[in-house]
């Protein structure tokens, strides 16, 4: 049998597989075309250092300066840049400043819950507020608070057991002459947790108030104040006391001054004007918000002004308030029909009174 005929025309005894054929032919005609590149000037390969000088004649061309502006130009455009984010930033703070130092009136840390009373806070350095000893001390404050409330919530409460508790003989007095009469409710105490509290002042008087229902379910707020370093009721701000109350007030005729603790409210179509007088005129509505009678002062005396600043009337920073827990002083107005008073004096922004009054 002969030999099959080497179909690769290689040397004989040398035999190769399809595959090894193929990569042969490749490689062949791999080596021919570098040939022809080396051969040919345009198609020559570019070695490594060509290739570097030819970058470094590239970025020695020179910068973009038509695009971008000169040096001069650019360093003249930065001031220009950093004045007009000044002229932006400095409106901005200057609002935000005002808005803080408006929100500051009034020193009183609200909306306090619980029981995490267990902290401590520092009042500005050398300057004292009349709440200050309640912030510092808010644990013993709670207890001694809610100690009060246990006492009067008692049944046949005795003269004795309220007096050393309480503001003023007077307001002891009178607090057990309501609980024979049965017109005294008592104070839920029973879930502690449940009381709210929070601090405030009043000239010269700090409190804390302790929020909560009673067993009727009527909401309290019951007052606390600190004096001659004892905590004690203040039982004519706890119960909204006034020498008239609000509804028996149309008709009357007043001798003297009433010590009124109201809300007070004010709206723009208040004012008045009458005989060459601005009348500034306010809604004087009862604790419960339900009875009120019309009272009013001088548009932009002292009162009006105070009032006005408590509420945040006419303010173009802050939000205005609807109503305003106050004390005030009325008299009859002459002139004007029996439902209408004069505002003889501004006590205080809360229904607590001043250790002076």
């Amino acid at each position: 049998m002969s030999e099959p005929e080497n179909p690769s025309n290689l040397p004989e005894g040398r035999r190769v597989s399809k595959s090894n054929s193929n990569r042969e032919t490749l490689y062949l005609k791999r080596q021919q075309l570098l040939r022809e590149m080396q051969s040919t000037e345009e198609l020559r390969p570019i070695n490594v250092r060509e290739q570097v000088e030819t970058l470094k004649n590239a970025g020695s061309e020179g910068t973009k300066e038509e695009d971008w502006g000169s040096k001069e130009k650019r360093r003249k455009g930065s001031p220009w840049m950093l004045w007009a984010i000044l002229g932006l930033a400095i409106p901005v703070v200057l609002v935000g400043l005002m808005i803080v130092s408006g929100g500051k009136r009034g020193k009183t840390a609200s909306g306090n819950s619980g029981m995490g009373l267990d902290f401590d806070v520092l009042s500005g350095a050398g300057q004292v507020e009349a709440e200050d000893w309640f912030i510092k001390n808010p644990g013993e404050a709670f207890e001694i608070g809610l100690n009060t409330l246990e006492t009067v919530s008692k049944e046949g409460f005795t003269l004795e057991e309220v007096s050393p508790l309480v503001r003023s003989p007077e307001q002891a007095e009178r607090l057990v002459q309501l609980e024979r009469a049965g017109e005294w409710v008592a104070f839920d105490t029973s879930v502690p947790t449940d009381l709210v509290w929070d601090y405030g002042s009043s000239g010269d008087a700090g409190f804390m108030v302790l929020m909560g229902q009673k067993k009727d379910f009527h909401d309290f707020r019951a007052y606390f104040v600190r004096d001659e370093g004892e905590v004690l009721m203040d039982v004519d701000a706890t119960e909204a006391r006034s020498d008239i109350p609000v509804i028996e007030l149309p008709g009357q005729t007043l001798t003297q001054p009433v010590l009124m603790r109201c809300w007070l409210a004010k709206e723009p179509h208040f004012d008045a004007r009458s005989d060459e007088r601005l009348f500034s005129w306010y809604q004087i509505l009862s604790p419960n918000k339900v009875d009120f009678v019309w009272a009013y002062c001088t548009r932009g005396d002292a009162i009006d002004e105070a009032l006005r600043k408590e509420l945040n009337y006419g303010r173009l920073i802050g939000e205005r308030k609807d109503y305003l827990r106050a004390t005030v002083r009325l008299t009859n107005a002459k002139g004007f029909r029996e439902d209408e008073f004069q505002i003889q004096e501004y006590v205080a922004s809360e229904w607590v009174l001043p250790s002076s009054e």
